[in-house]
């Protein structure tokens, strides 16, 4: 299995608008025609904060990535998740869980996790992965790593409950976490599973 992540940074649609700041719409069609050309079977995206634009993807992906799943955005007054799953294998079971402990900037999103099961079929037989993918709290003050711990905690609970058995489990997309600082690991990585 292949797998391809991309914090797009992609504010286009949204009430921040800054996509001529940041050449978005540009942008936008690059992304597009590198996930076409990638050869991923599965990609997660993040910082796609506009639904339409997930829908722009979507549609100009289909052919490759004929499976998707994100959370749609009811609240006018915050970003979405910003995360988008595209696969060339079925997605089952596909689930977005919110944080429940955002600061910052990061309060004014959605973002969470979402967790899927794909269904690949590769020689004949079917194999089962789970992928969860996330953006977690960014930033470095006190708050913003109380905060991005509590998500931890809350991803790690969603996946000790899911069903993977001895399929592999992939976890990946923006963890917002610097591996080491003076060449020891940081309070942050040790936060992270080792196997």
């Amino acid at each position: 299995m292949h797998l391809l992540q991309y914090n797009t940074h992609l504010f286009l649609d949204t009430l921040l608008n800054l996509g001529p700041e940041y050449q978005d719409e540009l942008r936008l069609e690059h992304i597009i025609n590198r996930i076409n050309a990638s050869g991923a079977d599965i990609i997660g995206l993040n910082e796609i904060w506009a639904d339409s634009v997930k829908d722009t993807i979507i549609k100009r992906t289909a052919r490759s990535y004929q499976y998707s799943f994100y959370q749609p955005n009811t609240d006018n007054f915050k970003l979405g998740s910003g995360l988008l799953l595209l696969s060339k294998h079925l997605i089952t079971k596909p689930k977005f869980t919110g944080y429940t402990d955002l600061v910052g900037s990061d309060a004014f999103s959605h973002k969470g996790f979402i967790s899927a099961n794909i269904l690949a079929k590769l020689d004949g037989k079917v194999f089962s992965y789970w992928v969860v993918i996330t953006h977690t709290q960014s930033g470095a003050s006190p708050a913003d790593i109380a905060a991005r711990r509590v998500g931890f905690d809350q991803m790690w609970s969603a996946i000790r409950g899911l069903p993977f058995g001895t399929n592999p489990l992939l976890v990946f997309g923006d963890l917002n976490v610097i591996g080491e600082s003076g060449g020891r690991p940081t309070v942050g990585y040790s936060w992270l599973p080792s196997g």
